[in-house]
């Protein structure tokens, strides 16, 4: 039976995480500041390492090797964004990462489009090149930015909303091209180095759709085919090279919890499969 360690599994979504695992046959066991009531859990702050390797060295004892890590922990100042403090911008990354802040693109506390500074940026990949490519949400854009924090390459302006309107997730694929959630625009594009569409998908024109279901991510898959997170359908859909559905889950505009049935799903990746993103570390 494998073993599953959720970090932050004492409430809310890492909470509900773990009973999802423990219903699917896994051995679960948490960490977390306050772990509740349940078998196997173990009271450590995740950026204490050594709280951290403790308890797993009493995991692994009674449990065995993990094989299923899920990092829910985390930390939410419910205030508005220019209100944070930047100690509590650190605790949140802290928290979330685990690890000291080696880099990072964006201006704590500064909203804007400028030099190093972002508007609701929604994902970033790490590039083999040792770029990061950024899909800056509010920005209506998605860069690519060096260490030294230079844009490189962008497609999209913030004024401009035909382009890109609402990135909401971006992938390098292997052959250079780029893969955008245009979210407010309904619609999943690729794009060449030279800012190219080769490829669009609208998820409004189907059969069914509402008018804007702001799709929230699209991956490539390893055959080929794009995975799309299509929010407000309450459907994830996996379409061919011809635009054909040839998977769907979820029944389009039917939300619900029942076998069969999503509601407004955000995102979706096959699993193992890193496709123009940045793969998980080999060793936990």
């Amino acid at each position: 039976m494998k073993t599953a360690v959720v970090t932050g599994g004492g409430s809310g979504i890492g909470h509900a995480v773990a009973a999802r695992l423990r219903a699917d046959g896994l051995n679960v066991a948490t960490i977390d500041l306050k772990p509740g009531d349940e078998k196997f859990g173990y009271a450590a702050d995740v950026t204490d390492r050594a709280a951290v390797d403790a308890a797993l060295e009493e995991i692994r004892t009674a449990l065995g090797p993990v094989t299923v890590l899920v990092n829910a922990a985390g930390l939410e100042r419910f205030k508005r964004f220019t209100d944070i403090a930047f100690d509590d911008w650190k605790r949140v990354i802290d928290v979330n990462r685990a690890r000291h802040i080696v880099w990072q693109y964006g201006t704590t506390g500064v909203v804007g489009n400028g030099f190093d500074q972002l508007s609701n940026p929604n994902s970033a990949e790490l590039l083999a090149n040792g770029h990061i490519l950024i899909a800056d949400e509010n920005n209506n854009r998605v860069i690519e930015v060096t260490r030294s924090h230079h844009i490189v390459w962008q497609y999209g302006h913030k004024k401009n909303t035909s382009t890109l309107n609402g990135a909401a997730f971006a992938s390098r694929l292997p052959n250079g091209d780029t893969l955008i959630t245009d979210s407010n625009n309904n619609r999943i594009l690729i794009v060449t180095h030279g800012k190219k569409v080769v490829f669009d998908y609208a998820t409004n024109t189907r059969k069914g759709s509402m008018a804007m279901p702001l799709p929230t991510r699209a991956v490539m898959l390893r055959n080929g085919n794009i995975l799309i997170s299509d929010q407000f359908n309450d459907q994830v859909i996996e379409i061919n090279s011809r635009k054909h559905i040839v998977f769907a889950q979820g029944k389009i505009q039917v939300d619900g919890s029942s076998f069969g049935l999503l509601n407004a799903p955000y995102d979706a990746k096959a699993i193992g499969d890193y496709t123009g993103q940045t793969p998980p570390p080999r060793v936990f």
